[in-house]
């Protein structure tokens, strides 16, 4: 039996219905499975990209100056969350920082379980990010 590739319109329909909420735990679990078995050529990959671009709510922030923090996640080392904690001690030297990221998914807190439990509003569309920044 012949191992077939995932196409790059699949992978489109798949990421929409991910994104849309339209697919099951169970069916996301086995996309993603999918893909890790999967050899990832730039077709691919852009196809992911684009599908995910396309349910992204734009954020327009009105400062002038803004970093924005995003780490790797799941370093498998067991390690405290650098970017999370970069981006607290560059906001406490008063500077504008945007931190992006998600629950945890190999270790105990990803980021936003943590910002979450000091208080941060983490379930914001763009333009609400835009105004908090």
């Amino acid at each position: 039996e012949q191992k077939r590739s995932i196409t790059p319109s699949e992978a489109t329909a798949a990421i929409d219905d991910l994104m849309s909420g339209a697919s099951s735990h169970a069916q996301t679990g086995a996309f993603l499975a999918l893909l890790q078995q999967q050899h990832l050529n730039p077709e691919l990959l852009q196809a992911c990209a684009a599908s995910m671009s396309a349910h992204a709510s734009p954020c327009n922030p009105q400062c002038q100056e803004l970093i924005d923090v995003v780490g790797t996640g799941g370093d498998g080392l067991d390690t405290f969350n650098v970017s999370t904690a970069a981006g607290i001690v560059l906001a406490a030297c008063g500077l504008k920082c945007a931190k992006h990221g998600n629950r945890s998914a190999s270790g105990n807190v990803g980021s936003a379980d943590f910002l979450e439990a000091l208080g941060c509003k983490i379930q914001l569309d763009g333009d609400m990010v835009a105004i908090e920044l």
